[in-house]
């Protein structure tokens, strides 16, 4: 059984990690009711697995980790591929101008999954490529050479013009 102290810890991290974990899973995923329910699922496996938790310093990876994982599994089961086009109708209706940054947003949305993970995590959480590596169990080339076609595909669905000539 759990001590009162360990529930109030885990607590207080998990609530440390709400911005980072809404933000990974909404981004993953596309949609905030997957991201909630991904969200509980996570942390619900973070509470039964907490013995093995090697490091407290290391928790907000390790609850990204499982969070990432779940998503995965989610978008697996559920996960239609979306256009740009489609994300940028839904960011900004006719009467206002997309700014930079929700066009850049809906061009990470529109990329496949494993693309947008390591964007999601390097960029918006800034995660080093190392944690990002250990979190998603992958190798660094791995991480870099994702990240690397990643930033390819931004660059030819934010200016096209620019890649044809």
């Amino acid at each position: 059984m759990w001590s009162e102290q360990k529930k109030e810890w885990f607590c207080r991290q998990v609530e440390l990690c709400r911005d980072s974990m809404y933000a990974v899973a909404r981004g993953m995923l596309r949609s905030d009711a997957d991201a909630q329910d991904a969200i509980s699922e996570a942390v619900l496996q973070a509470y039964r697995n907490l013995p093995l938790l090697r490091s407290p310093e290391a928790f907000r990876a390790w609850l990204l980790k499982i969070l990432t994982r779940v998503c995965y599994r989610m978008a697996r089961e559920r996960e239609p591929s979306v256009e740009l086009e489609e994300v940028s109708g839904q960011l900004a209706g006719p009467e206002r101008d997309v700014d930079r940054s929700l066009t850049l947003y809906a061009a990470v949305q529109a990329l496949p999954l494993e693309y947008r993970t390591v964007v999601l995590l390097y960029y918006y959480e800034q995660m080093e490529i190392r944690t990002i590596a250990r979190t998603l169990d992958l190798s660094l080339d791995t991480v870099k050479k994702r990240l690397s076609r990643a930033r390819a595909r931004l660059r030819e669905m934010l200016d096209p013009q620019e890649v044809m000539t």
